[in-house]
């Protein structure tokens, strides 16, 4: 992953340098860091929409503690519902993720009728 990158600013020491820096034009290291600014803040944004994009079509995934704090039980009682076969689960080595559909199908699952 990528180093978030250093923003910089150099406040004009009087206003007469300030003056003198305007009739130059903008410095060019400036306007490199708001480019870079600009680009990371259209990254984020692009990373947002694919998270939003994944809640709307249920395919976002799940950690073990993520599972655990909507169903308000222990890490441990989640991972024995995945070994058993329960919760569909996913494997990534030793990581195990949910599809938050999946979740909600095994909580439609379990859903008990009242009887009177």
């Amino acid at each position: 992953m990528k180093r978030p990158t250093r923003l910089t600013f150099q406040a004009p020491v009087s206003a007469h340098d300030d003056v003198r820096a305007s009739e130059k034009g903008p410095a060019t290291s400036t306007t490199r860091t708001l480019k870079e600014v600009a680009k990371l803040l259209a990254t984020v944004a692009n990373q947002l929409n694919g998270v939003e994009q994944a809640k709307q079509d249920g395919s976002q995934l799940l950690t073990v503690k993520e599972v655990a704090a909507r169903l308000r039980v222990t890490p441990d009682c989640i991972y024995r519902l995945s070994r058993r076969g329960e919760i569909p689960s996913l494997r990534f080595g030793r990581k195990v993720r949910f599809k938050a559909a999946d979740l909600d199908e095994f909580l439609n699952s379990q859903r008990q009728e009242r009887r009177l």
